[in-house]
């Protein structure tokens, strides 16, 4: 379905308020009350303002109650313009239309002076969320001076909401003169709103239906996501686990990975591994894959890029790319008993940062007379025990049978 808006000039202004044609035949019309203003009175084709004011028609042919002046479609679904409620979803492109008209009696010859329209979009919506795309259209001479309409929009997803810069243009009748004129949408976000007009976009907007009009523009729904691995595996077995047994001295491969999830360029992603006590890099091991290196492994001059906040830079990545590091690293913890060693992966986006972790398990020889932090150990000490858990270090006395001492003098 097509987005544009037909324009029909009538020359009985205050009779027939014909200003845009229904898209494929639909009326534009609202079926739910949501919020819209300033109160104002308000007026019909037979009756038109005898003052400038802007959208306050109620029986606009075709277009209906002109107060609610602000429509948005889904453009990738192809679905119509909607006054009430559109649901977000990532990777959508949406369509935002907002009509204007000088209501003022055209005997009158009255022209709004410094005339504008203005758009508020939400920068992000959470999934359920509940947001609204607003519309301003002012005049400096206008009685309000300002008026608003606005149309709610629903999350479907996490998503950072983008608009597209060449997809603003005004629409008007086929005579005017700035229709199809590319309007500037920075503009149109700002405080200060886009200039409307007729013969030009100088503010100027005469009082008929014949020099109304709307504009539109264009939004994107994206989601920044990504998914991270951090898996361990003995050396050389590509058994990849999220956690391994080992003992001191082994070597064991650590493999990180990154994939974008999300709808968006996601730019500047870094990987920093951050190395428990107990676990060194072997020198000349870390080597990454991606795109970047031409689906090659590539060596890294020194692993303090990987091990250094904020970690090896690997570029940007379009949505479903991937990257992946790996390396080896030596086992160093001698201590008897069990010891619990927890690599750290971060993944740096300028969309956020994320973590995952892999275990590796020492198991050592039991300990005779020392404890570890996660050792159950029983020593023999005397005639008890000393048991060591979590670091606590209990003695248990060795009872024996005997006979009582005697406490009292022998009788004489």
């Amino acid at each position: 379905m097509s987005g544009r808006l037909n324009i029909t000039r009538r020359v009985a202004c205050s009779v027939v308020h014909a200003v845009i044609a229904a898209v494929a035949g639909a009326v534009f019309t609202s079926t739910i009350s949501h919020a819209y203003g300033p109160e104002r009175a308000t007026f019909t084709r037979q009756n038109a303002a005898p003052y400038v004011t802007l959208n306050a028609i109620t029986d606009s042919d075709p277009y209906g109650y002109e107060p609610r002046f602000v429509q948005v479609r889904d453009v990738s679904d192809n679905a119509p313009f909607s006054a009430d409620s559109v649901k977000i979803t990532s990777g959508h492109t949406y369509e935002v239309f907002l009509y204007y008209h000088n209501n003022a009696k055209s005997s009158l010859n009255l022209t709004a002076e410094n005339t504008y329209a203005r758009v508020n979009i939400p920068a992000e919506i959470r999934k359920g969320e509940k947001a609204h795309v607003i519309g301003y259209v002012g005049a400096s001479n206008a009685n309000p001076k300002e008026v608003w309409d606005e149309v709610e929009i629903i999350g479907e997803d996490d998503v950072t909401i983008r608009t597209i810069g060449d997809s603003g243009k005004i629409v008007g009748s086929k005579d005017n003169p700035i229709n199809g004129m590319a309007i500037d949408i920075g503009k149109l976000l700002s405080k200060e709103g886009h200039p409307l007009g007729y013969y030009a976009l100088d503010g100027k907007l005469p009082g008929c239906s014949e020099y109304s009009g709307h504009l539109l523009m264009r939004f994107t729904a994206v989601r920044a996501d990504f998914d991270l691995k951090n898996r361990v595996s003995e050396a050389g077995k590509n058994n990849w686990q999220k956690s391994i047994n080992v003992k001191h001295g082994d070597t064991v491969d650590i493999a990180l990975s990154y994939r974008n999830t999300g709808s968006v360029i996601q730019q500047n992603v870094s990987f920093h591994d951050i190395l428990p006590k107990g676990l060194s890099i072997v020198p000349g091991s870390v080597e990454w894959y991606s795109g970047h290196t031409n689906g090659k492994w590539k060596k890294i001059d020194t692993e303090n890029h990987l091990t250094t906040a904020p970690g090896l830079n690997v570029g940007d990545y379009a949505p479903q790319g991937n990257a992946y590091v790996q390396f080896k690293a030596t086992v160093d913890v001698a201590s008897c008993g069990s010891h619990v060693l927890e690599n750290n992966l971060k993944i740096y986006t300028e969309n956020g940062t994320r973590r995952d972790t892999a275990t590796i398990r020492v198991e050592n020889a039991a300990c005779h007379g020392e404890t570890s932090r996660n050792a159950v150990v029983v020593v023999a000490a005397g005639g008890g025990a000393l048991i060591a858990i979590m670091g606590v270090v209990w003695f248990v006395a060795r009872r024996k049978s005997h006979k009582p001492r005697a406490t009292g003098r022998r009788k004489k």
